[in-house]
């Protein structure tokens, strides 16, 4: 397979927040959130009916990404995922609801894939310097990629989703940043609902997810913004309850003796892809779908990634390389989301 270690940075969105913070008189108000969390910065725009203060929306927002952060973060050395990462072989290993939902939900995909979405790359992503024990400046050997193949592969994971458990077979450590920053987004949503907030926009890191409309009755507009050297912002709109999930190349890498060397590590080889993928946005009903489809095709490549998406039926666009430009393709569910904007 192949997985995605990403700088979660915004990757290939931008927020375009028209009007004040309080767009419309009356009982209606709208206002802006923001904050950290898994290592980049998420912000979100509510609209309220009531007296809800951006204070106690503040609050419960960091609720849920800290609850997501202790159990699916692999840079927090207390969380579940890191308890699990280094813990002893044979040892089995009751999830949390939350974090067994997304594992489940990523093997699903390694299935599907056969194998290039893969949430085991854990040792991988720290070998070529994209995880939490820091960067390096040079690739590593063919003995070391070798030697971290051998603690890779989903399927050499025992776990069982109705009954929360997991084995660890030894030496596996997971890594689950390419769908948790979008679960956590599907979590802020479920609480906001729960509480009576029906029109929100919400980003991680790149990810996001909109329901209902602003204030003044107007749709959420976002622009996809395309990579360096590309052509300008191509605006399209994001309404109802839809998410958007976004990968690319360009954010994290490194470049030795000429060569650059991707973020994005495809398990089944050890090594970054050399496709020439260099953005992929993939719109889903659900947040954890969005963000974990964009990562699988940004592994797949520009041909099989198309495949997928049409096999699958997929809202994608893939952005690849040619020569000093870009190609840009769209999957006709894509065209038809699009095709909906007033």
């Amino acid at each position: 397979m192949a997985v995605v270690a990403r700088n979660r940075s915004a990757i290939a969105v931008l927020l375009l927040w028209a009007g004040s913070c309080c767009a419309h008189a009356g009982p209606l108000r709208e206002f802006d959130l923001a904050g950290r969390s898994m290592g980049t910065t998420w912000s979100a725009k509510l609209v309220v009916r009531d007296a809800l203060e951006p204070k106690t929306a503040q609050a419960l927002i960091q609720h849920e990404l800290d609850q997501v952060e202790q159990q699916m973060s692999h840079w927090n050395s207390a969380s579940t995922l890191s308890r699990f990462n280094r813990a002893a072989p044979g040892t089995v290993h009751h999830l949390p609801y939350e974090l067994s939902r997304v594992l489940d939900y990523m093997l699903q995909l390694s299935a599907h894939s056969s194998g290039a979405f893969d949430p085991t790359v854990g040792v991988l992503v720290n070998l070529w310097g994209f995880g939490p024990r820091g960067g390096r400046a040079l690739p590593p050997s063919a003995s070391e990629v070798a030697e971290a193949l051998q603690v890779t592969g989903w399927e050499k994971l025992a776990f069982d989703a109705k009954a929360r458990s997991i084995m660890q077979p030894g030496g596996v450590e997971l890594d689950l940043s390419a769908a948790a920053p979008g679960f956590e987004i599907d979590q802020i949503a479920t609480e906001f609902r729960r509480i009576g907030v029906e029109d929100y926009l919400i980003e991680l890191g790149g990810e996001l997810l909109a329901h209902g409309q602003r204030a003044d009755g107007a749709p959420w507009r976002i622009a996809i913004q395309r990579p360096p050297g590309a052509e300008t912002d191509d605006e399209m709109l994001v309404f109802g309850n839809l998410a958007m999930g976004a990968s690319g190349d360009y954010q994290h890498y490194f470049e030795h003796a000429g060569r650059r060397y991707s973020h994005t590590l495809d398990a089944r080889t050890g090594y970054p892809v050399t496709h020439g993928l260099a953005a992929v946005h993939v719109l889903a009903a659900t947040c954890l779908q969005a963000d974990a489809l964009a990562s699988l095709l940004s592994v797949l490549g520009p041909i099989e990634g198309r495949r997928y998406a049409m096999t699958h039926n997929l809202a994608a666009r893939l952005v690849t390389r040619a020569g000093r430009g870009f190609t840009t393709w769209d999957s006709p569910e894509f065209e038809r989301l699009r095709a909906l904007r007033p």
